[in-house]
């Protein structure tokens, strides 16, 4: 219910709100949404829209979500129910807010120094919003938060036994994760699941699978396929995997977007994407829970996706976030890429195991890890194919989460500057902006 009209109705002659279940999309500009009581989420994706005398009831991931760029967002009068552990307010910033409640949000009102907020005359858990800490925006982002996430846990592990004395810090400040950066709120499913299934493939060309929850793994086999707003909970390895056709050619345009793979119901050394040949894009994505990295063999893209392996175990797996035993033209653009605990190796470890690494670009990551390195560059000298080539990064933000160089050991190894193509350029320590060298 999508109500075009202007003006404003004062609070105490405000109407009953009629029940609503569902979320609403509103897209088109200058649109009103008002006197509703919402089972659902609300997503503003246009300029110059009004929420008034509204109660948003919600249980997932973005109560009131303001798309990033969208301008001159106003809500009055308005009850926000967060009830789920990961449910948040009003996010990502844009918006005036005025005489707006929110209670039992994991993040309440979200804004940044790029994507401001006015905040009037409201409340957080029946607190005015004015005396709530951690609601000034004195840093590059503002909130207030009420449980930890793995943006901000400290490491409770070590990595692998070493001769180094230099243990992984617990006191170092997190990496800001900022506006600018993938995080577990703006990446994974916009809209709730209205489905639940165990294993599931596509079925034709140009399918979309949508708003649905996968037990288990899901495996793309057609062209034009699109999976968004998609939980997968795998149970074992692979738990998303784009395979051949029946007529053995790679599926063609296949985008993964907006989907969350937990690991938690599978092994610690179970991978969680993979195509042994064909490739795909995943975007948006949110991978957590699991113990080894997403690889990428053929024509793949990760970007603005948060990929946190933080599962360890027995099994002697070498672990990491996103990487590649070796393949060609293959992205990694801007995301947020973190290992952590016993077994990493790298954030980003690329080792030419089986082909030699060819064609790679890494763009605009930002990386930590309690392993080795934070990146292992292609050409390692023990590997089978040792020289890398057309692998280049550039703009990546190196932070000092668990220790002062990254890894436990330097930034990367493995990296062969300035030859076969190989190039690295504008890459920096993310607490500080100075230059990282190669060397």
């Amino acid at each position: 219910m999508v109500v075009l009209m202007f003006g404003f109705t004062p609070a105490s002659a405000a109407p009953a709100r009629a029940q609503h279940s569902g979320d609403i999309i509103v897209d088109d500009a200058g649109a009103v949404v008002e006197n509703l009581d919402i089972t659902g989420s609300i997503f503003v994706k246009a300029n110059n829209v009004t929420i008034r005398n509204v109660t948003v009831r919600y249980k997932y991931y973005h109560s009131i979500r303001i798309e990033p760029g969208t301008k001159g967002t106003r809500i009055y009068d308005t009850d926000v129910q967060c009830l789920g552990d990961r449910t948040n307010g009003v996010v990502f910033g844009g918006y005036y807010a005025e005489r707006v409640h929110v209670n039992g949000c994991r993040h309440d009102f979200l804004f940044s120094d790029e994507n401001p907020a006015t905040i009037v005359d409201s409340s957080i858990d029946g607190v005015p919003y004015s005396n709530v800490s951690g609601t000034t925006n004195s840093s590059s982002t503002a909130s207030t938060t009420r449980t930890s996430t793995p943006t901000s846990s400290a490491p409770t592990t070590t990595s692998r036994s070493t001769t180094s004395s230099q243990a992984p810090s617990t006191s170092a400040a997190s990496p800001v994760i900022d506006a600018a950066w993938p995080t577990p709120d703006s990446t994974g499913p916009r809209q709730s699941s209205q489905r639940t299934t165990g294993n599931l493939s596509s079925s034709a060309a140009g399918e979309l699978i949508s708003r649905v929850t996968v037990a288990g793994r899901l495996t793309i086999r057609h062209d034009n396929v699109t999976v968004r707003d998609v939980t997968v909970n795998g149970t074992g390895t692979y738990m998303i995997q784009v395979l051949k056709k029946s007529d053995g050619t790679c599926p063609r345009n296949v985008r993964i977007e907006y989907t969350e793979i937990n690991g938690a119901n599978a092994a610690e050394n179970d991978i969680p994407l993979y195509s042994p040949d064909c490739g795909y894009v995943f975007d948006h994505g949110y991978i957590h829970n699991v113990g080894r990295t997403s690889r990428l063999v053929n024509d793949t893209t990760i970007s603005n996706s948060y990929v946190f392996s933080n599962r360890t175990g027995s099994s002697g797996a070498h672990r990491g976030a996103v990487g590649t035993n070796g393949g060609n033209n293959n992205q990694i653009i801007n995301n947020v890429l973190m290992c952590e605990g016993v077994g990493c190796s790298a954030a980003i470890p690329m080792y030419g195991d089986f082909m030699p690494v060819t064609g790679l670009l890494v763009q605009h990551n930002l990386l930590a890890t309690t392993g080795s390195y934070c990146a292992y560059g292609g050409s390692v000298d023990s590997k089978p194919y040792p020289n890398g080539s057309n692998i280049r990064f550039i703009d990546n933000h190196f932070s000092t989460r668990y220790f002062p160089t990254c890894g436990r050991y330097g930034p990367i190894i493995g990296f062969d500057n300035g030859v076969r193509g190989n190039v690295w350029t504008g890459n920096v320590w993310h607490e500080t902006g100075r230059a990282v060298s190669a060397n």
